[in-house]
């Protein structure tokens, strides 16, 4: 999960006041948590350019962990968090990755593929030999054990169910009093852990290449002192409207913009004028949500135009070489889609959804699917238990969010409704739904016919849109029914 930009967000904001950023450990850690599937892509970066082996990998892995433990120095607690079958909404989010990797490979020039290990990086996913074989590479290591006999040492593998953060964030909500040192690449670390306060948490991370530990709590304290009214279930919800891995961002709200604080200053005027929450009870209330949707639709003609002609092209500059830059800094290409849109000026409505494909009778189903995933997000952000309480089969079902205007269209003749279904995956089923063809060796033998035989499902080339940062492929309707 992840609202994107949202670290570096964090970091601008607050690091220039001294406050929550350092990089030093606290003195006394009771528990540390390791969201394990980012320490495997950390890791395997080193080993590939060396043209290392999965045997390597699982050694890598195995020395940070080590080294993680002797740099925090838990007194209670090591708890390795391993991602499992994730919910529907995770998937689309996963194959998109997975397609890009692939594509990135294919943009890569000759001489760098020969140089680069062959290993398939789609390899670190739930369901696939590599993560068994990790998985029994930390039950089976001698540093581990004996690390068991001084503090208590929970593995939660890669077949059990759910994204290692939940899993991490289930188990702190349990807990007594103590200091939490939670590690992990995932801004999204952050919303969880403001929904567990006051439990003491620190978030560490690397910013280029140095340590960096994130006190919550003081965290917390500075945006109260921003936001005059604070309340983090409301904190949250509005940053979903940035955008995060189940719901795209909007076009008119870009964090990098300084949206996020827009919002909050808009979200303080209406909690004048209704004196009440946008989240009560655990559900998201609609008069408050349909004011803010108003508030800046009746604003999106220029807050589109704005972002268009000032920030765009600034952004698509290219930093580097690398298929990552290549990939998200296309001029040439997101020059042409702004002239076809022509953002802000008359038509460009009508246009935008021109360009995603989306015919105008397909726009309100569009706002329900985000307005009620609104909703879902709540829920799986808050809930005890996700995997066992929460929607696994939900996912947003279009690339692009519906423009403000059409949302608040929408909200006034509908309600909020939290989707409910009782579907779950297996870890087959979430491999064949996240892998591209190219990876399709990835999948039991039994399996591999599916990508012959669902040619429209598993795309060796597709559009993308370097904007939005998607890719223009075919949704599963239901693994279950191919």
């Amino acid at each position: 999960m992840g609202v994107p930009s949202f670290y570096k967000y964090i970091r601008n904001a607050y690091k220039e006041r001294g406050i929550g950023l350092s990089d030093t450990c606290p003195n006394h850690v009771d528990r540390l948590y390791l969201d394990f599937n980012g320490i495997i892509h950390t890791c395997k970066e080193d080993v590939l350019k060396e043209n290392g082996t999965e045997k390597d990998i699982h050694k890598a892995v195995l020395s940070y962990i080590e080294h993680m433990v002797l740099t925090i120095n838990p007194k209670e607690l090591l708890f390795i968090a391993i991602d499992g079958v994730a919910p529907r909404a995770k998937m689309e989010q996963q194959r998109k990755r997975r397609y890009k990797s692939c594509q990135d490979r294919a943009l890569e020039p000759k001489k760098d593929k020969t140089e680069k290990s062959k290993w398939d990086t789609n390899a670190i996913t739930p369901g696939t030999k590599f993560m068994a074989n990790m998985d029994r590479e930390l039950y089976e290591s001698k540093y581990l054990k004996e690390l068991s006999n001084q503090i208590s040492v929970i593995i939660s593998n890669s077949t059990c169910p759910g994204e290692g953060e939940q899993k991490i964030y289930r188990h702190i909500r349990k807990t007594e009093d103590g200091v939490n040192v939670v590690h992990g690449l995932d801004a999204d670390l952050f919303m969880l852990s403001i929904l567990v306060h006051p439990h003491k948490i620190y978030l560490y991370r690397e910013f280029d290449y140095k340590p960096t530990y994130v006190c919550v709590s003081q965290l917390i304290e500075c945006l109260k002192t921003h936001n005059k009214i604070w309340s983090p279930k409301d904190y949250v919800v509005l940053a979903f409207l940035m955008g995060n891995d189940f719901l795209p961002k909007h076009y008119s709200l870009n964090l990098r913009q300084n949206a996020l604080n827009t919002v909050l200053d808009e979200y303080e005027k209406i909690h004048n004028e209704l004196s009440h929450d946008l989240v009560i009870d655990g559900k998201i209330q609609k008069d408050f949500l349909l004011k803010l949707l108003q508030n800046f639709s009746e604003k999106e003609d220029e807050l589109v135009k704005e972002r268009a002609e000032t920030t765009v092209y600034k952004n698509l500059v290219s930093h580097g070489n690398s298929p990552e830059d290549r990939f998200h800094h296309w001029p040439d290409y997101h020059r042409d889609i702004e002239v076809k849109i022509n953002f802000g000026n008359p038509g460009w409505k009508e246009r935008y959804y021109e360009h995603i494909e989306v015919s105008e009778s397909d726009i309100s189903k569009m706002c329900k699917e985000y307005i009620d995933g609104l909703a879902w997000n709540l829920d799986y952000y808050t809930n005890p238990d996700p995997v066992k309480n929460c929607d696994q089969g939900w996912y947003y079902p279009y690339l692009h969010a519906p423009l403000l205007t059409n949302l608040v269209e929408y909200l006034q003749e509908n309600t909020i409704n939290l989707p409910s279904s009782k579907k779950r995956y297996t870890s087959l089923e979430q491999l064949a739904i996240v892998l591209p063809p190219q990876s399709r060796h990835l999948l039991p033998y039994s399996w591999r016919p599916l990508v012959s035989k669902n040619k429209e499902q598993y795309l060796w080339r597709f559009r993308l849109d370097p904007h939005w940062m998607y890719f223009q492929m075919g949704m599963f309707s239901d693994i279950t029914n191919i």
